[in-house]
């Protein structure tokens, strides 16, 4: 489902939505089923209810992870509504890539603390501009805090339990990491 205020965007979303037709764009089939409009309907009606659950939730486990130094978490400026989608951390420069990588396999294998990588520079993600030549030497930056990034679980339903749980164990996973 796509809302927008914006014209241009709304005519695209027509467009992908039936081949294009009538918009004078390339488009595809992307329409839902009348069954998944009705949910996303109902859905719509709780998107605010559960965009400040989840904000709520985001900042009670940055409250617990702060004490973390080697862990940079999400910032949100004043003037901004982070909905925290995906509540991304970051791990020290030392740590991209193994380092990361062993933290996240831990959390997952030793406390059952789910964790994905959401933000890799977009030649991992997008065959097409891969195939066009790109790789991690154009965009050095990119590549590295690509390497660093990684999300924790967060649902806008966790109980303080959940995130107190998340956060002794990231705080477990970070000193042993930190050990070697």
């Amino acid at each position: 489902m796509i809302t927008t205020d914006d014209d241009e965007v709304a005519q695209r979303a027509r467009g992908n939505r039936a081949f294009g037709a009538g918009e004078g764009v390339w488009g595809t089939n992307y329409r839902m089923t009348r069954l998944q409009g009705a949910v996303g309907l109902v859905q719509l009606r709780r998107l605010d209810a559960m965009n400040d659950l989840r904000r709520d939730r985001a900042h009670r486990l940055g409250e617990l992870l702060s004490g973390i130094p080697e862990l940079t978490l999400p910032v949100e400026p004043p003037d901004c509504r982070h909905i925290y989608y995906g509540y991304t951390i970051m791990v020290p420069e030392a740590w991209a890539g193994e380092g990361r990588e062993r933290l996240m396999q831990w959390l997952q294998d030793e406390r059952g603390v789910g964790t994905v990588v959401m933000n890799n520079p977009t030649y991992k993600q997008d065959k097409l501009i891969a195939a066009m030549g790109y790789d991690g030497t154009d965009l050095p930056v990119s590549e590295l805090t690509g390497e660093r990034l990684f999300c924790l679980s967060l649902h806008p339903l966790m109980a303080d339990d959940d995130l107190e749980y998340i956060a002794s164990s990231m705080a477990e996973a970070v000193e042993l990491v930190a050990s070697g």
